[in-house]
């Protein structure tokens, strides 16, 4: 069933690193909607009956397996292709395999989260990718680069310092 997932994924045109958040082309390629709905009956089968890899799967990431396949099966339903979907609709459908694939595989930093956004000063909207690794790195970063912050400089004399303003 491994292999199977890993196959669905390259179904989906996944891209990864930089190439991925550079990237401006679509989400999803021209995929076939019912090889994913087969697919992901087959994982919910054997997540309801507890059999193979899900025999130990915790009771909350079931319900949350269970959950997201609902989504999916929601967006596909009477649907031949991903790319008949709405813009929106595909990266929201990439987003929710890919937390199916983190559920199935243990692998919640390996998961890719997309968004479409609008760089400044563009209206054109491109999509960005990036691993939940990557995001929290990214957040992390950020705050570092901010430094300490000490409220009770803000107006008045910092008391580590002297000087007026922030350290």
């Amino acid at each position: 069933m491994n292999g199977r997932i890993a196959a669905a994924m390259l179904l989906l045109g996944m891209w990864t690193g930089d190439a991925l958040a550079q990237s401006q082309g679509p989400v999803l390629v021209e995929t076939d909607a019912s090889a994913i709905v087969a697919q992901q009956n087959e994982i919910r089968q054997a997540a309801q009956q507890r059999s193979g890899r899900y025999k130990d799967m915790a009771g909350a990431d079931r319900d949350r397996l269970l959950q997201v396949q609902d989504r999916v099966l929601g967006k596909l339903d009477g649907r031949t292709s991903t790319t008949e979907l709405p813009r929106a609709d595909q990266v929201a459908l990439f987003n929710d395999l890919e937390e199916i694939s983190a559920l199935v595989n243990k692998a919640e930093d390996d998961r890719m989260i997309c968004e479409r956004s609008r760089p400044i000063g563009s209206n054109r909207p491109v999509s960005v990718c990036k691993t939940v690794a990557q995001r929290r790195e990214e957040r992390e970063r950020s705050l570092e680069s901010r430094g300490p912050r000490d409220a009770r400089c803000a107006g008045g004399a910092c008391p580590q310092t002297g000087t007026p303003g922030w350290n």
